[in-house]
This record gives C-alpha cells, sequence and structure tokens, in this order.
C-alpha cells in the first residue's frame, strides 16, 4: 500500500450506521414491466387457479426469456465500438437468449396468444432485434453473411406483414421505421 494513497472505502455495516446515525435504504428491487404485466395477465382471466401449471409455468419462461434478452440487447449499447475482444462474447450470449425465444414462442404460440396475449407485432419485435444484433455483427466483422441474415429476418418481417394490423394503443411501442401506413 502506497503511504498517502487513498484506500478504498469499504461499505458500512447497518451496526455502524446505526451507531452513527445515518439510515441506510436496503437496495429496492424493481419490477420489470414483464413481470408486472405477467401478474395482470395471469390474474385478470379470472382466479390464478383456473390457469393449468404447465400453461403458467409456460407464460413465466416466456417472460424471463424476454426480460433476459432484452436486458442484453441493451447492454450491447455499452459495449465499446473498437477493440476488445469482449463483444463476441456478448453478442454470443445475446443471440442465444433471442434464438432461444424465438423457438419458444414458435413451440408455445396458441398457450402464449391466449394466456399472454402475445400480438403479431410482438413476434415481429423479436425477429426485428435478431435482424439488428445480426446487421450489428457484421458491422463488426464485415462479414457478408451476417448482413445475408439481417436482410432474410428484415424481408421475412415485409412479407409477414407483422406490423400491418397494429392498434393505435399499441404504435406508441413500434419504431417509427416500422410504423405502417407512412
Amino acid at each position: 500500500m502506497v503511504r498517502g494513497a487513498r484506500q478504498p472505502q469499504q461499505p458500512r455495516s447497518r451496526l455502524a450506521s446505526r451507531l452513527t446515525g445515518t439510515v441506510e435504504k436496503p437496495p429496492r428491487k424493481r419490477k420489470s414491466r414483464t413481470e408486472f404485466a405477467l401478474k395482470e395477465i395471469m390474474s385478470s382471466g379470472g382466479a390464478e387457479d383456473d390457469i393449468p401449471q404447465g400453461e403458467r409455468k409456460t407464460v413465466t419462461d416466456f417472460c424471463y426469456l424476454l426480460d433476459k434478452s432484452k436486458q442484453l440487447f441493451n447492454g450491447l449499447r455499452d459495449l465499446p465500438q473498437y477493440g476488445q475482444k469482449q463483444w463476441q462474447s456478448y453478442f454470443g450470449r445475446t443471440f442465444d437468449v433471442y434464438t432461444k425465444l424465438w423457438k419458444f414462442q414458435q413451440q408455445h404460440r396458441q398457450v402464449l396468444d391466449n394466456r399472454y396475449g402475445l400480438k403479431r407485432w410482438q413476434i415481429g419485435e423479436i425477429a426485428s432485434k435478431i435482424g439488428q444484433l445480426y446487421y450489428h455483427y457484421y458491422l463488426r466483422t464485415s462479414e457478408t453473411s451476417y448482413l445475408n441474415e439481417a436482410f432474410s429476418f428484415y424481408s421475412a418481417i415485409r412479407q409477414r406483414s407483422y406490423y400491418s394490423q397494429v392498434n393505435k394503443e399499441d404504435r406508441y411501442a413500434l419504431p417509427t421505421f416500422l410504423e405502417t401506413g407512412r
């Protein structure tokens, strides 16, 4: 230890905060939008006991994957544009979660439609994020196969008209470049 160097502060214990008179608040756990929506959707259809355990688990797993995918996707913004190879592992994890999410919603579409209220534009949003992942991977590596994959996802989004029947209430959730009718 260098003399005169500032030592990192240790976190105070609750006892120390009581002795000094300062009040330390425990970190507040924030509920995600998906968790809130899950609670609202599962309880709006009547008693929660009416929903079979398998369907409840399906919706819960979908919400977990959706939250995790959004968290990882948003974390990509914090990565440096150049240098460092850490971005490849982070992209890999994000690709994996979105792949699981995409397959999961395909396999359990009926349950998610009935119990979660999954809309076509939400499916399009997942496909759009996967296309964005491929495009940004192309920008970092210059491998044209990723550009082709991004194009195929965006082409499929347009062909399947995921955003064509969006209600006016749901439009706020759409990126402006994907809104229909403009």
